[in-house]
């Protein structure tokens, strides 16, 4: 487990067992799929806006979703694996509309991820993409 996803890490540097907080490893890794699911979804909006498609509801989705990774809001997997699933529906929806659109776009990264089928795929799916395997350039 690595969680930095509040404020209450441990040494201000990430938990690396059970959060101060409470939540478990399994909550710490859905809550990183999401977050990296939300990063394509928000990929697929950019790519959106730049072919003349949009969709108004991504915007507000994605503050929600964010929101459910804050201290204490929701650790629930069902709940969060019902927000990775829809960042995964709305990416796709996006992403039929650009094809339609005619623009082109490359498929790699969190935009072209796709999500494992149960909840504990999604658990380590989240292990290999918590914040601590990303290089860092810097400390920030």
């Amino acid at each position: 487990m690595f969680c930095f996803h509040c404020e209450q890490t441990a040494k201000g540097k990430g938990c690396d067992r059970a959060g101060v907080c409470g939540k478990t490893p399994e909550s710490a890794a859905l809550q990183d799929i999401l977050i990296y699911s939300l990063i394509g979804l928000s990929q697929a909006a950019l790519l959106a806006e730049k072919s003349g498609t949009r969709d108004e509801s991504i915007g507000p989705f994605i503050c929600k979703a964010l929101f459910s990774t804050l201290t204490n809001v929701n650790f629930d997997p069902d709940r969060l694996s019902e927000n990775i699933r829809n960042a995964a529906e709305k990416k796709k929806n996006l992403l039929d509309k650009i094809k339609s659109a005619g623009a082109a776009f490359n498929l790699s990264g969190p935009l072209g991820f796709e999500l494992a089928s149960s909840i504990k795929g999604l658990e380590e799916q989240g292990e290999k993409v918590t914040p601590k395997t990303f290089p860092a350039a810097s400390e920030d």
